[in-house]
């Protein structure tokens, strides 16, 4: 276990550690089913890259960014009043600066180095010898051979003295991952997404440390090599390290791109892992076991209906099959198992995040069979979350906030949320369940039901080219606040036999939040604060053209806002098909004003259908944006 260069006092605010400022939350509610669940949200206002994660020591929790800054978080257990933040003068080993140089400076790659996967994946802490050990998983580039690997650096502190931000300690080197890898030719140059690092202590062995490792796209598909099915490299890997002594023993191999690891109070070892196109999966971890990829898997190649190195599609015959997989993939991130008394009916339960889905999913599996999957809206990118020793639930999320969740059973504090101002965010994430028959923005045409934009105050059964059921057709008036309320919590009894198929929402606090969030975010207020952007691809020699997009340093769109037609993939980037007009290829999408838009453009294959892989980019939009864009695209060979 060497000494890493450099003291862990690397932050140039250092003057600043001491202070601690206090941060409201915003409030909401939520019906899961068997809680009503309260959702406090505090917006942390951390900058960075996407990625890190949060850890508990003592009584108080440490935040790692996915830039590698440190902050202390003291959260108000039960309770509405604010929680604080402070600065901490540490940052994680990364070696950032030489990364960035090195990554401005390649061209072997028609794809450019997408510089935000170079991060913090974890953070842990551990009791070694009565002190607290802190370990960062991170990436690290190394400059003297031109190449990265994934480091798990720690610092033994006094846990007291680190929260004060004086641990006098030094960064030292735990483990890291072999072979050192060279920006690809192919694929991604750096498949950053996919380095995993996600860690766990082994439950009732105080010394045993578990890491989960990504392949880095090395999968015979984006590169030549398969690192996961390699047993002389760290990639694609589940290792077990001895903290005490620092020998490290590979436990499985086969996994693509592992985003949670929790090892239970039984000694059972649970791992999620991002399938490609589908086929995220959960996996009950058995030492030796090979999982398969990139041999098998659920999931497709981006933009095909197979996987081309899978002799039996959609099959995992003769590997280690996951506990449950997703199809269409949720981008599934980390996993927890409800240990304390908290939700006492959700006790054994696994959680599972998600990035594409912004959503927690309660898995009961007993006796190796999984019997159910609930989803629980969220609203928001879950990297990383933590169950406190009271049993509320800290998440970690890609827009820099945590979001605590606890079930409420006292009815006095449901009549005080009640008359409070509550956050329409809940309301945000019900209405996901109204976009499975509905529409929402302002001009798509009518899905299953009719488009509900500009819902409330608009006539009841009003659209000329919409066929409304009889029932509903003959009554009259506006959706006013009273009329949706009365609809919503029973829409048989409101207008018998229309063709809702919907039962109803019976709280009425959820009621009156859906209410607020398609007044206030889907009406002409949207107008005043987004942009529609018309962007053009003028290519004669593609066929199938996606808009690669982001806002503000590549950031994505909230799940509920992203326009038609576009998802959020695996690498956490928004990806908007474009339709195609001749040698145009169009997509309209919807910024927030005063927002700055970075843009690409990935084709997937060539004017004649045949496939291929082609990077055409960096755009950039600066504030105003404009509303139609025009790019000559290239010519593909």
């Amino acid at each position: 276990m060497a000494l890493i260069s450099g003291s862990v006092n690397g932050r140039d605010d250092a003057e600043n550690a001491d202070v601690y400022k206090e941060i409201q939350p915003k409030v909401s509610t939520h019906s899961a089913s068997n809680f009503l669940l309260k959702l406090a949200t505090y917006e942390l206002a951390i900058g960075g890259t996407s990625g890190g994660g949060i850890a508990g020591v003592d009584d108080t929790h440490i935040i790692v960014s996915g830039n590698g800054d440190f902050f202390v978080y003291r959260h108000v257990t039960s309770s509405i009043g604010p929680s604080s933040l402070k600065s901490l003068p540490y940052r994680a080993p990364m070696n950032t600066a030489g990364f960035l140089a090195a990554a401005e400076a390649y061209s072997g790659n028609p794809r450019s180095v997408n510089t935000g996967w170079f991060r913090v994946n974890d953070v842990l802490t551990a009791n070694v010898s009565g002190r607290t050990r802190v370990v960062v998983s991170h990436d690290y580039w190394n400059q003297d051979d031109a190449c990265l690997t994934v480091r798990l650096s720690y610092v033994d502190i006094l846990s007291q003295a680190f929260i004060d931000g004086s641990a006098p300690a030094e960064w030292r080197l735990l483990y890291e991952t072999s072979p050192c890898v060279s920006f690809k030719a192919t694929g991604h140059p750096f498949a950053g997404m996919q380095a995993g690092g996600k860690m766990t202590m082994l439950s009732g062995k105080d010394d045993k440390l578990l890491v989960a490792f990504g392949d880095l796209e090395f999968d015979g598909v984006n590169s030549d090599i398969v690192y996961s099915q390699d047993t002389t490299s760290s990639y694609g890997k589940v290792v077990s390290i001895d903290l005490a002594t620092g020998q490290s023993e590979q436990l499985t191999l086969g996994h693509r791109s592992p985003s949670g690891l929790y090892s239970d109070k039984s000694g059972r070892v649970w791992l999620t892992e991002h399938g490609p196109q589908g086929g995220d999966e959960l996996n009950l971890i058995v030492k030796g076991a090979n999982y398969g990829w990139p041999l098998v898997t659920y999931g497709t190649q981006y933009e095909t209906y197979s996987w081309p190195l899978s002799a039996q599609q959609s099959e995992h015959n003769g590997f280690e099959a996951p506990i449950y997989s997703w199809v269409p993939s949720i981008g599934i991130s980390d996993v927890i198992r409800i240990e304390g008394n908290g939700f006492p009916v959700w006790q054994g339960d696994l959680l599972v995040a998600s990035l594409r889905a912004g959503s927690l999913f309660r898995v009961r599996a007993r006796g190796g069979k999984t019997h159910l999957v609930e989803p629980i809206p969220v609203g928001v990118r879950i990297r990383d979350f933590v169950e406190t020793d009271n049993g509320e639930l800290l998440l970690w999320t890609d827009s820099g906030s945590i979001i605590a969740i606890e079930p409420i059973d006292d009815f006095e504090e449901i009549r005080k949320l009640a008359g409070s101002s509550i956050s329409t965010w809940s309301g945000q994430s019900l209405f996901r369940a109204c976009t499975a028959c509905h529409t929402s923005r302002l001009g798509e045409p009518h899905g299953i039901g009719p488009n509900l934009w500009n819902i409330v105050a608009k006539d009841i059964a009003s659209y000329p080219d919409y066929l409304y059921s009889p029932s509903l057709s003959a009554i009259s008036g506006v959706w006013d606040a009273a009329m949706l309320d009365a609809f919503l919590a029973d829409p048989q009894a409101f207008a018998p036999g229309n063709r809702m198929m919907f039962q109803g929402l019976s709280n009425a606090i959820d009621r009156r939040n859906l209410i607020e969030f398609m007044k206030d975010e889907m009406s002409e207020k949207m107008d005043a604060i987004s942009e529609d952007v018309e962007i053009e691809y003028i290519s004669d020699s593609a066929g199938t053209v996606y808009l690669v997009w982001g806002i503000d340093g590549w950031q994505p769109l909230p799940p509920d806002a992203l326009p038609p037609m576009t998802e959020i993939w695996d690498d956490g980037i928004m990806h908007t098909s474009m339709t195609q007009t001749g040698n145009i290829f169009r997509a309209r999408i919807r910024a927030p004003e005063r927002s700055e838009l970075e843009f690409g453009f990935l084709i997937t294959s060539r004017k004649d259908r045949s496939k291929t892989s082609v990077w055409d980019g960096d755009y950039r939009l600066d504030r105003p944006i404009e509303r139609i864009v025009t790019i000559d695209g290239l010519t593909i060979d």
